[in-house]
């Protein structure tokens, strides 16, 4: 069975326009050059909409996991991204979703991400119920995951550090090739706000 990191946060929503919804992520991707696939259902007025989120370069119908999924059980909003989301697309609820929401009048039900790690198939309204207490099955693939809601980068800009050289003696008429590896430490204080 396949595992994937579900990322929810939940919202109060008096009415979801699923259009325009699309229409800003959209939007969002194509900027970003990421090719998605959308896939839409409306069942009993609950709406579902999975975004399978491929970065630039890449096709998306290789994409065979959600990257992000919007769920619409009224009044109830679910904005949720999974540990599929390619890096390009990683501040998609901070910076597009979560303002746009807010713009619309909805109201905050989650300070922080729910974060729960569990069965591919499952959607993130089985982890939450409709009270806002956080729902788990007996098993542990719905368990919560015990990290943080955080997100670390680490700058891309390499420092050039001299070191010692090193002399290797072979046999006349022997060819080698020398490998190294090298462990660097990267430290990070993470202060909760």
């Amino acid at each position: 069975m396949a595992f994937i990191t579900w990322s929810i946060r939940r919202y109060e929503l008096s009415n979801f326009d699923k259009k325009a919804c699309v229409s800003v992520v959209r939007d969002w991707l194509e900027q970003r050059e990421c090719r998605w696939n959308k896939f839409d259902k409306l069942y009993k007025k609950r709406w579902h909409l999975s975004f399978a989120i491929a970065p630039p370069g890449q096709r998306a119908w290789k994409q065979t996991l959600v990257a992000l999924s919007i769920y619409y059980i009224p009044p109830i909003l679910y904005l949720a991204t999974t540990d599929r989301l390619p890096e390009e697309c990683s501040d998609i609820l901070d910076n597009l979703l979560v303002p746009w929401v807010l713009n619309k009048g909805g109201k905050v039900i989650d300070n922080s991400s729910l974060l729960f790690e569990g069965d591919k198939w499952k959607h993130p309204p089985d982890y939450c119920n409709v009270s806002n207490k956080p729902k788990y099955a007996n098993d542990k693939s719905h368990q919560p995951v015990v990290q943080p809601s955080i997100r670390i980068h680490l700058n891309d800009d390499l420092e050039e550090i001299s070191t010692a050289s090193e002399t290797v003696f072979v046999p006349q008429g022997v060819e080698i090739t020398v490998t190294r590896s090298r462990t660097i430490e990267h430290t990070v204080d993470v202060a909760r706000i």
